[in-house]
């Protein structure tokens, strides 16, 4: 769409209505006329992206306002998800859910980039960002994901099918690592046992006692029975 014309309308008008006024005000009124090139041309591009933004929602097209040099151009597209490749969370956000309208920022790497990505899968910068942000929500949505998840931690520790605990594959009878603790395996009711017996430092609680000491050898004419 040619801007200028619309531009040069403007200028026209301004100079206008200084037609009747001394040279300086006409001077004034040309100078004016031209320094409003820029704002002129900014404010129609926001008032077609605004348009553009108001029909999408009420014909439910993709319109988009794109720059061709210095010059806007409508881009319409429609929605190319087929049924099979449509998730219906996605579905029902885009048929059930108001629309909402936010002003995003990116920087200009990443918005080409972006642009890149959206024009290989055929949709507009605006669908393929909706699709991104539903992707990120249902990602935080699913319970149980992420590094201790299944298969990691987490429901390893209980009774489950789990790393640790009753019946996992760690510990316990049966598993890789032995029988396990108990008072006949190695680990007794002591607070360290293993290396000094069943019972372990303190077994000596839980009915085990430490062997006698030897007796020391008798001495020649000792009687046995005075020891």
């Amino acid at each position: 769409m040619e801007l200028s014309n619309y531009i040069e309308s403007v200028q026209e008008q301004v100079a206008k209505t200084t037609a009747l006024a001394d040279d300086r005000a006409k001077e004034v009124a040309q100078t004016l006329g031209s320094s409003l090139d820029s704002a002129l041309r900014l404010a129609l591009i926001q008032a077609l992206t605004d348009a553009a933004a108001e029909l999408s929602d009420q014909t439910g097209e993709e319109i988009e306002v794109r720059m061709n040099g210095a010059e806007p151009q409508f881009v319409v597209s429609s929605p190319t998800e087929s049924g099979s490749d449509a998730d219906p969370e996605d579905e029902a956000y885009a048929q059930d859910e108001p629309q909402a309208r936010v002003s995003l920022r990116l920087p200009q790497p990443l918005k080409a980039r972006i642009d890149e990505l959206a024009a290989t899968e055929g949709v507009s910068v605006n669908t393929w960002l909706i699709r991104a942000a539903m992707r990120s929500v249902r990602r935080a949505n699913r319970p149980g994901r992420g590094p201790w998840g299944p298969g990691g931690f987490g429901p390893g520790f209980g009774p489950g099918p789990g790393g640790f605990g009753p019946g996992g594959p760690g510990f316990g009878p049966g598993g890789p690592g032995g029988p396990g603790f108990g008072p006949d395996h190695g680990f007794g009711q002591g607070r360290r046992g293993g290396r000094r017996g069943p019972g372990g430092r303190r077994g000596e609680r839980r009915g085990w006692e430490p062997p006698a000491p030897p007796e020391p050898p008798q001495q020649p004419g000792e009687d046995p029975e005075q020891r």
